[in-house]
């Protein structure tokens, strides 16, 4: 699944826990028009698990905005995204946690990331010791999103200054 892609991004593992072992896997496109809320990248996950509707939505959820919702490349956007998920039950082992499914749609958006039309270096931005999720959500976007950061990056010149900049 390629459109302006340079290459396939997909991951798939097995986890064994205590109730026997899941498989789960995933594969996305996109490489331009990164930014925040999806853009126009398309995801796919599955997982044999048994997982209840409502679980399900919520780990989604919660994975993806800790993932996708926080990737930015060109600071572009469109209306072509999408990404489901699909618990078909059939191992009988039934998940709770969301962990495996956050770490998942994490590493495909590093790939996506990565693939990014023009990108040369993949940084991720953490945002550590501010009041709230939401302020450390707000700075890290704020550092990720900034073309002067972007372009210390690229010249792999540590200015400080434009991380604190952007941060403020």
């Amino acid at each position: 699944m390629l459109t302006t892609d340079t290459v396939p991004k997909e991951i798939s593992f097995e986890l064994e826990l205590s109730g026997g072992t899941v498989t789960i896997g995933a594969m996305a496109k996109g490489s331009g028009m990164i930014h925040p809320n999806m853009a126009t990248m398309l995801g796919y996950l599955t997982t044999d698990a048994v997982i209840a509707q409502a679980d399900l939505q919520d780990m989604l959820t919660r994975a993806v905005d800790k993932s996708y919702n926080m990737l930015t490349v060109d600071g572009d956007t469109s209306t072509n995204d999408s990404f489901v998920v699909m618990a078909n039950g059939k191992s009988g082992v039934e998940v709770k946690s969301y962990e495996a499914i956050e770490y998942v749609n994490m590493e495909m958006a590093k790939k996506i990331a990565a693939d990014g039309e023009g990108a040369s270096h993949l940084v991720v931005v953490e945002a550590q010791n501010l009041p709230t999720e939401h302020d450390a959500r707000l700075v890290a976007r704020a550092v990720a999103g900034s073309n002067l950061f972007k372009c210390a990056i690229f010249g792999k010149d540590a200015n400080w200054g434009r991380v604190i900049s952007a941060a403020g």
